[in-house]
């Protein structure tokens, strides 16, 4: 009776497994789920752990197929339990993991999965790929290169594929009467990437609240938790949420499962942010705000507003990236910008109403309303509306704003000056303008008041920056008048709006300017062309690739060349914007094992270690001779282990890469292959020293066990796991023949 109820029972779990199985392939996954259900029911009267292992694995596919991410991961825990050594199912948990931002986790069951099978090329894809959200979340070393080729991509209006979200040194916290807002836990310098994060939902403007809706509904405890910490703002006793909600990893949190499309719409209302439209073939690069289209961002939702914002922020599809506009103490408040501030106090105010907020009590709103009035505002900008169609005009408006600052500032209330804005001793209007002017020398006496008295003169001048960037694009190619307008505005600007991409655009027009007026040469130009690198790396990160990628209309090749040359000894003196990966060790020895059991043939050497070592060769940490020429910076990052040692910045601007250096190399096109050939230094002696990666146009390789790289670019895009490879050891010589990728 045992045998024959065994034999009805499995025969019970074969007819439900095909019935599962057929439905899979037909792309009914409910079904494939409930017929998987049945089996399963069946096979526990059976007591068969491997069978129920595998039929626990299959199901969870079904259930990622539906989006159900949190029931996929249950079944794939319940698989793991029976199949422990199954490749497959360490592969499927690895997924459920990263879909649930537990990166730790999805890379301890690739490298299981990796061990039991090194040659699954979809293992070592995954693992890399892992491996690089790990290094994403932990410390924000993103591929600068890859997310502003997506920012830069014309018509481009999808979502970022393929990167993690990140929380720096940043706490939710009570700011007084702002209610609640982002703070610093630690000091940070400008251009340091504080979060990114993606979208909650993103889409048209009109559809938003819908699909905030339907996203709560069908999301996790954890979104509906996030969500809720944005509703009813307006509340003091409101409590702080733990940052860590906003962190990688699920959280045993209980959301309301209740959707009220009232509080959507609210929330929606005072916390929706416009995309942005790029015209990447524009000089300088043009960024907009969409119109038609917005995203919800949890975290940047906590940003408070202020006139002179302490953050600037980059939305590449449907992640934003915020970083430091200007160095910042530990416990400063992180503020964003909710309007148009290159203008007056009285427009200003008015657009905040639409958000709540009565007044603005920001340092530059509190000195604007005591030095000026509306009406000179009022009469400024009528002047310059026929300034705008003729150029004299608009140089009049100039002059106007300039004398109604500096004759406004000699009559300020006491007020100002015992709150900090102005010196005690103020320089008198026309000495003050010879200054400015260059047409006299500070005193070493009169040095700080200059100082003050000049930023604030930019402060002010700012609620006219449309009009100084006007007056610049009508000087441009007119010789010193062009450079001194760019400068001017370009000072203006930022006063208020440090380290942003306008700031950015106005740096790599003034070096235009600059190289236009030598006559195409760089004599006279290079100090200008370092700070467009400098400002540009701290607006994108990147460095000279990201620099050349922004800039591309902008210079020609010379200039881009010489910028490269620029930025060599540029990255040494401005040292990481990141805190430097963690090291992980385990990561390099699991790389050396792969180079030294890949077997005979260095193109399968290569295949084995690339996905492996890649990761690891990135967050390498440098040699004692690189520190000792760095600044060091021991108070930046979220947590001590990862900010333990110093890492250098590379051509590309990425500080987990300690050294990138150029190789001599000759690039052949063929009918059908791009022969590459490549002469390694002699630190390099066979095959196993080198891990090669590639994508599209570019291949990268790292030696040394990854404290060496450098980048080549090639004229088309290749298939690099296609291709074969000879390594000469006598001349170090490694020859590359890539076939061009086939696009399907």
């Amino acid at each position: 009776l045992a045998q024959a109820w065994s034999a009805v029972a499995m025969a019970r779990v074969a007819e439900s497994r095909a019935a599962a199985v057929a439905a899979y392939k037909n792309g009914d996954f409910e079904l494939a789920v409930e017929k998987f259900s049945e089996a399963l029911d069946s096979i526990d009267e059976l007591c068969a752990s491997d069978e129920a292992g595998s039929l626990y694995s299959s199901r969870c596919q079904s259930f990622l197929k539906l989006g159900k991410i949190a029931s996929a991961a249950q079944d794939a825990e319940l698989a793991l339990r029976l199949c422990p050594e199954d490749a497959k199912v360490l592969f499927r948990a690895s997924t459920c993991a990263s879909l649930q931002s537990r990166y730790e986790d999805a890379v301890a069951f690739l490298e299981r999965g990796h061990a039991l099978n090194s040659k699954d090329n979809a293992i070592r894809k995954a693992l890399n790929s892992a491996r690089r959200r790990q290094a994403e979340s932990a410390v924000g070393a993103y591929d600068w290169p890859a997310v502003y080729e997506h920012y830069l991509r014309p018509g481009e209006r999808g979502p970022l594929p393929d990167v993690a979200d990140f929380v720096g040194p940043v706490s939710v916290q009570s700011c007084g009467h702002h209610g609640r807002g982002l703070v610093l836990t630690t000091a940070v310098k400008a251009g340091e990437l504080l979060f990114a994060c993606r979208a909650f939902v993103h889409g048209g403007r009109e559809e938003l609240p819908q699909l905030v809706a339907a996203r709560l509904r069908s999301g996790t405890p954890q979104d509906r938790a996030r969500f809720q910490t944005l509703c009813e703002d307006h509340d003091p006793t409101l409590a702080t949420p733990d940052i860590a909600l906003f962190g990688p990893g699920p959280h045993r949190v209980e959301g309301d499962s209740e959707v009220c499309e009232a509080r959507v719409q609210k929330v929606i209302q005072l916390n929706s942010f416009a995309l942005a439209n790029v015209n990447p073939h524009s000089a300088p690069l043009e960024v907009s705000s969409d119109t038609t289209r917005s995203g919800l961002f949890f975290l940047p939702s906590f940003l408070n507003h202020s006139c002179m914002p302490t953050v600037h922020r980059i939305i590449v599809g449907d992640v934003m990236f915020v970083r430091a506009a200007r160095d910042l103490q530990e416990g400063c408040e992180l503020t964003d910008t909710y309007c148009e501030i290159l203008q007056p106090l009285e427009n200003r105010s008015k657009a905040l109403q639409g958000f709540g907020i009565v007044s603005c009590d920001c340092a530059r709103c509190r000195l604007e309303g005591e030095v000026l009035h509306p009406e000179d505002a009022e009469k400024i900008h009528e002047h310059a509306a026929t300034g705008l169609l003729a150029t004299q005009g608009l140089e009049d408006a100039m002059q106007r704003v300039e004398q109604l600052v500096i004759g406004r500032i000699m009559e300020v209330d006491t007020a100002v000056v015992e709150a900090g804005w102005l010196p005690d001793s103020l320089i008198e209007a026309r000495r003050f303008e010879a200054l400015r002017a260059r047409l006299a020398r500070v005193d070493p006496a009169e040095e700080k008041s200059f100082a003050i008295q000049d930023r604030c003169a930019d402060v002010l001048a700012s609620s006219f920056g449309t009009l100084f960037r006007a007056h610049a694009r009508a000087q441009q190619g007119k010789g010193a008048a062009s450079l001194s307008s760019f400068e001017r505005a370009e000072a203006v600007i930022s006063s208020v709006l440090p380290n942003s991409e306008l700031h950015a655009g106005l740096c790599a027009q003034h070096a235009g300017a600059k190289v236009l007026a030598m006559t195409y040469t760089m004599d006279h130009a290079r100090g200008d062309v370092e700070r467009s690198l400098r400002v540009a790396h701290w607006v994108y990160s990147g460095g000279w690739h990201v620099w050349k990628m922004i800039n591309q209309h902008m210079f020609g090749p010379d200039v881009i060349e010489e910028g490269k040359r620029i930025w060599k000894a540029l990255s040494k003196k401005l040292g990481p914007l990141l805190p430097p990966a963690p090291s992980l060790p385990e990561m390099l020895s699991m790389a050396a094992a792969d180079r030294k059991n890949a077997g005979p043939g260095f193109m399968g050497l290569l295949k084995a270690a690339g996905a492996a070592s890649a990761a690891g060769a990135h967050e390498s940490p440098p040699t004692d001779q690189q520190i000792q020429g760095m600044p060091q910076r021991s108070d930046v990052g979220p947590a001590p282990a990862a900010r333990a040692e110093a890492a250098s910045v590379d051509e590309q601007g990425a500080s987990y890469l300690p050294t990138c250096v150029e190789l001599e190399h000759s690039v052949t096109v063929g009918d059908e292959h791009v022969q590459l050939t490549i002469q390694f230094p002699e630190v390099v002696q066979n095959a196993g020293d080198v891990v090669v990666e590639g994508e599209r146009r570019s291949v990268r390789f790292h030696w040394c066990e990854g404290k060496f790289s450098s980048n080549v670019e090639l004229p088309e895009v290749v298939d690099v796991d296609a291709g074969t490879a000879k390594f000469r050891r006598k001349t170090r010589q490694l020859e590359l023949s890539l076939p061009f990728a086939r696009h399907s």
